[in-house]
């Protein structure tokens, strides 16, 4: 049994409670942390499927840059973070470290993101920092 209170985990016990406000059964289960993604690039989930399964250089400077250069703004990158945000924490990742550009607005995005559970992002190349 894991208790949680206030969100934080106050509890860890192989006996099951006899009152409690929720009761889950993971009988079989793993109870996890949340996973961390530390080098994370969120709105160039935009760009998946472009081009794949070719030479890094080739796949940057001639599909990647150009797509960026064509389509990267401020709602492309808000957009592009919250879709990110939302497939990590489906996968169990609820920390995330970025660096991509108008990360204000990634930092929009994270915050604007906080109604999932425990979600975290560290937004750098700029100030920002949520």
């Amino acid at each position: 049994m894991v208790g949680v209170k206030d969100g934080r985990i106050t509890l860890v016990d192989k006996f099951r409670p006899t009152q409690a406000g929720k009761i889950i059964d993971a009988i079989g289960c793993l109870v996890l942390p949340g996973l961390v993604n530390t080098h994370t690039h969120l709105p160039m989930v935009c760009f998946r499927g472009m081009a794949d399964d070719l030479p890094l250089m080739d796949w940057l400077t001639n599909h990647i840059f150009p797509a960026e250069a064509r389509f990267v703004n401020k709602k492309m990158v808000y957009d592009g973070a919250v879709l990110a945000m939302a497939e990590m924490i489906l996968s169990g990742t609820t920390t995330l470290c970025d660096g991509y550009f108008f990360e204000n607005q990634i930092a929009e995005a994270v915050l604007a993101c906080g109604g999932f559970p425990g979600v975290r992002g560290f937004c750098h190349a700029g100030q920002s920092q949520v």
